[in-house]
C-alpha cells in the first residue's frame, strides 16, 4: 500500500474529531492517539467505541502488514481510564465498561499481524495495559516517559488483562513487583524490568518501531517453572502484605491471587476473574477515598491563586543543616541554581558531605545518571558567612528554630537581596508574623526528607501580597511539590493536628500503657508509623519546642508534661541519640524501652482516643480557616503524616464514622480525660444539623 495512493483508511480519519487518527505508510497502520482539547489521552466510552472499530476496519483489510501504536501529544502516551466514570457509574455499567476494554484489547492481541507501540510520555494504568496487547514495546528516552500499572495506589487492580498478560511476559514475581507497588518507572527501568523490549532517544522513536514491524523478533517469553513456584511465592507475599499493611488494603491481596494464577489459567477465564475483583474493589469506601486523594493531588498540581507568579530560576538557602540541605538538593535535581549558606565551616563540610551521599545514593537507586549526579552538585555553591545575593530570585531560611534569631537574619538578608526578591521561612512552628514586615515574605515548610515527602505547605502572613503568594505556589508546583495555602498560625496545619496525638500518646505510656502497643494500635488503624517512634524519628526536642509553640496560642495544649522535659534534659531525644522512645542499636531493629508485650487493652484504648484526636484538631484547624476546605486538611495529613490513605483523611474518616458518633464519643472522653478532646464549635454543628464534611465533589477533568 503506497502512502500516496488513496487509502481504504481516508474515511476514518477524522483529525478534527476523533480521539484516534489513522494513517497508511506503506502497509503500516499507524493508530495514533489523539484526544482533542486535552493535554491527555484517555480511555472514555466513546473512545474505546472508536478504537474497536478501527481494529475491526484492520482485522478485515488484507493489506495491513503491522500496527504501530503511538500519540499525538508532547507528554502522554495514554494516561489510563477515564476515573470519573468508574466513581459514578452504577456497579454493573463499571462491569460492562471493563468487559469492553478487555473485548477490545483482546481483539488488538489476536490481529494477525505484527503490533508495536512506540511509547512517548505517560504510559500508565490501561494504557500500558493496551501496549502488553502488542508483541512489542519500545520507549522514547525522554523524562516524561513513566510506564506502569499504579491501579494498587488507588485501590484497585489492573484489569483490561494486566494482571493477566505481564505474569505472562515478566514472571509471577516480577509481575508482583510492578503491580503490587504500583511503580510509574523510567524507561530504562522499565527495559530492567521486562515491561518494554527497547529504549531509544526521542527523535527516532518512530523510525525504530517502523524498522521493528518491518524486521520482527521473537516475542519473548518467560519460563514455565512459574506453574511451580508461584504458590510459594504467594504465600509468602500474602503473609508479608498482611504484615504490612494490617490488611487494610484488599487490592494488594485481590492482584497477588489473580497475577499468582494467571500463568496457567486461559486468557478468558483470567479476564473474568480481573473483572469480578475489580467490581467488587470499586465497591470499596477505601478505593473511592483514595480515587478521591488521587483527584485532590491533580488539583494541587494545578492549584492557581490570585496574582502573578514571577519564575524562580536561582535560590539562595540560608542554613546548611540537614533541612537546609535536603532543600538544596531537591532544588539542584529540578535543575535550579543554587547558594547554599552557612555561618559555620563545620556545617558547611557536613553539607558538602551530605550532598555527595544523596547523589550517590540517587546513582544507585537509578534516579540519576552519574552525569546528571554531577550536574547537580555543580548547581550548588557552598558560601561561608553571609555573601551578596543580588541575582536570586528566592531565599529559603532553614536556620535554627528561634524567632530573634530569624528576625536578625532576615533583616540582613533584606539588605543584600534585590527589590522584589521572594524571601520564606521554612519554619516549622513559629508565626510568620513579626519576623519580617515585608510583603514579599511567605513561609515554605517543606517536610523532612525533602526528597521523600511530597507536601510544601505554603504559609501565608497577613502583610504578605498576592504575587508573592502566587510565585509561592507555582514554584512548588514546578519543583514537584504539592502545594498546600495555609493561614500564619502556631503548627500551620500539619504540626498542629499531629501534635495533640504524639502527646496524648506519650501521656499514655507514662500512666502505664505499653510503647509498642499504642504504636501497634495506629499501624492498625493505617498510619505508617506509630506515635512514639515518630516522636522519636521527630527528635524529642523538636516536639518540645513545637509544643511550646503552640501553648502559648492553644489553651488545651499549655499544660506541657514534665517528663517531656526532663527526657530532653537527659539528652534522650529519639533516634538521633541513639536513645528515646525506643533504643537504636546498630543493625538491629529498634526495640521499645519499657520491653512490655503488646497488650489488646492498650491497643484498643489507644484505637479509642488517638484517630479522634487527629479528626478533632483538623475541625478546630477548619474553624479557624486554617486552609480553604475540608479537602485540603485531609490532603495535607495524608501527605504530611501518611495518615492513613484509604480513610481519606481526618476529616473524612468523621463522615463514615458518623460526625453524631464522633461528638458524643469526644464528649466522653473530655469528661474522662480533659480539655484536649473537647468537640471543635464547627464539629458540633455540623453534627446537630446532619452536614458532613465532605459534600459530594464534582465531576473532575483528572484521570488515571
Amino acid at each position: 500500500m503506497n502512502a500516496t495512493q488513496t487509502s481504504p483508511l481516508t474515511p476514518l480519519t477524522r483529525p478534527q474529531e476523533a480521539v484516534l487518527r489513522l494513517v497508511d505508510d506503506h502497509g503500516i497502520c499507524h493508530l495514533i492517539f489523539d484526544t482533542p482539547g486535552s493535554v491527555a489521552n484517555i480511555f472514555t466510552r466513546e473512545s474505546m467505541a472508536e478504537l474497536e472499530r478501527h481494529i475491526q476496519w484492520i482485522a478485515s483489510a488484507s493489506d495491513v502488514k503491522g500496527v504501530l501504536l503511538r500519540s499525538a501529544k508532547s507528554r502522554i502516551f495514554i494516561a489510563g481510564a477515564d476515573l470519573n466514570t468508574m466513581l459514578q457509574c452504577p456497579p454493573v455499567e463499571i462491569g460492562d465498561h471493563i468487559a469492553t476494554g478487555q473485548r477490545v484489547f483482546s481483539a488488538l492481541e489476536k490481529l494477525p499481524m505484527p503490533k508495536i507501540a512506540a511509547i512517548h510520555g505517560a504510559c500508565l494504568g490501561g494504557g500500558f495495559e493496551l501496549t502488553l496487547a502488542c508483541n512489542y514495546r519500545i520507549a522514547s528516552d525522554a523524562p516524561s516517559t513513566r510506564i506502569g500499572l499504579p491501579e494498587t495506589q488507588l485501590g484497585l487492580i489492573p484489569a483490561w488483562g494486566g494482571s493477566t498478560r505481564l505474569p505472562k511476559l515478566i514472571g509471577v514475581r516480577g509481575a508482583c513487583h510492578v503491580i503490587l507497588k504500583g511503580t510509574g518507572f523510567t524507561a530504562y527501568m522499565a527495559k530492567k524490568h521486562g515491561l518494554i523490549d527497547e529504549v531509544v532517544p526521542a527523535h527516532c522513536l518512530l523510525k525504530h518501531a517502523v524498522e521493528w514491524l518491518m524486521h520482527p523478533s521473537p516475542a519473548a517469553h518467560h519460563s514455565t517453572m512459574d506453574r511451580f513456584v508461584a504458590p510459594v511465592i504467594r504465600g509468602i507475599t500474602r503473609g508479608h502484605l498482611q504484615r504490612s499493611t494490617h490488611g487494610n488494603y484488599p487490592a494488594l491481596p485481590a492482584a497477588l491471587d489473580l497475577i499468582s494464577r494467571a500463568p496457567w489459567r486461559s486468557l478468558e477465564e483470567s479476564l473474568a476473574a480481573e473483572r469480578r475483583a475489580f467490581e467488587s474493589l470499586i465497591r470499596e469506601p477505601g478505593s473511592r477515598n483514595l480515587i478521591r486523594l488521587f483527584f485532590a493531588r491533580e488539583r494541587a498540581k494545578k492549584r492557581s491563586v490570585p496574582g502573578v507568579a514571577s519564575k524562580i530560576t536561582k535560590v539562595a538557602i540560608i542554613g546548611a543543616g540537614v533541612m537546609g540541605c535536603g532543600i538544596a538538593y531537591w532544588l539542584s535535581t529540578r535543575g535550579l541554581s543554587i547558594v547554599l549558606t552557612d555561618i559555620n565551616a563545620a556545617a558547611l563540610a557536613a553539607a558538602e558531605q551530605r550532598l555527595h551521599q544523596a547523589c550517590s545514593e540517587g546513582v544507585r537507586r537509578h534516579l540519576l545518571t552519574k552525569t546528571e549526579a554531577q550536574a547537580v552538585l555543580d548547581r550548588i555553591v557552598l558560601a561561608l558567612n553571609e555573601v551578596p545575593l543580588p541575582r536570586v530570585d528566592l531565599v529559603i531560611e532553614a536556620a535554627v528554630e528561634n524567632p530573634d534569631i530569624k528576625r536578625k537574619l532576615f533583616a540582613s538578608v533584606a539588605a543584600r537581596i534585590k527589590p522584589g526578591t521572594l524571601i520564606a521561612s521554612n519554619t516549622s512552628a513559629i508565626p510568620l508574623a513579626g519576623l519580617l514586615p515585608s510583603a514579599n515574605f511567605v513561609g515554605l515548610h517543606f517536610f523532612n526528607p525533602v526528597h521523600a515527602m511530597p507536601l510544601v505547605e505554603i504559609v501565608r502572613p497577613a502583610n504578605a501580597s498576592d504575587d508573592a503568594v502566587a510565585t509561592a505556589v507555582q514554584f512548588v508546583q514546578d519543583i514537584g511539590k504539592l502545594p498546600i495555602v495555609v493561614k500564619d498560625s502556631p503548627g500551620f496545619l500539619v504540626n498542629r493536628v499531629l501534635m495533640p496525638c504524639l502527646l496524648e500518646a506519650a501521656r499514655m505510656v507514662h500512666a502505664g500503657a505499653g510503647i509498642a502497643s499504642v504504636d501497634q494500635a495506629m499501624l492498625s488503624f493505617g498510619m505508617p508509623m506509630g506515635p512514639l517512634r515518630l516522636l522519636d524519628e521527630v527528635g524529642l526536642d523538636v516536639a518540645l519546642h513545637v509544643v511550646k509553640t503552640l501553648a502559648t496560642v492553644f489553651p488545651t495544649m499549655a499544660d506541657i508534661p514534665s517528663w517531656l522535659e526532663e527526657r530532653v534534659a537527659s539528652g534522650a531525644l529519639g533516634r538521633k541519640t541513639w536513645h528515646g522512645y525506643y533504643d537504636y542499636p546498630n543493625d538491629k531493629e529498634p526495640a521499645p524501652t519499657d520491653h512490655l508485650k503488646i497488650r489488646p487493652r492498650d491497643v484498643a484504648e489507644a484505637q479509642r482516643r488517638l484517630p479522634l484526636l487527629l479528626t478533632n484538631e483538623a475541625a478546630h484547624c477548619l474553624d479557624e480557616g486554617i486552609t480553604e476546605s475540608a479537602a485540603d486538611i485531609d490532603l495535607g495529613m495524608v501527605l504530611g503524616t501518611g495518615y492513613a490513605p484509604f480513610r481519606g483523611g481526618p476529616l473524612r474518616h468523621a463522615d463514615a464514622i458518623g460526625l453524631e458518633t464522633v461528638v458524643e464519643e469526644l464528649r466522653r472522653l473530655a469528661t474522662e480525660f480533659g480539655p484536649l478532646y473537647s468537640p471543635a464549635l464547627g464539629l458540633i454543628e455540623r453534627a446537630n444539623n446532619h452536614l458532613t464534611y465532605h459534600p459530594e465533589e464534582p465531576p473532575h477533568e483528572n484521570t488515571r
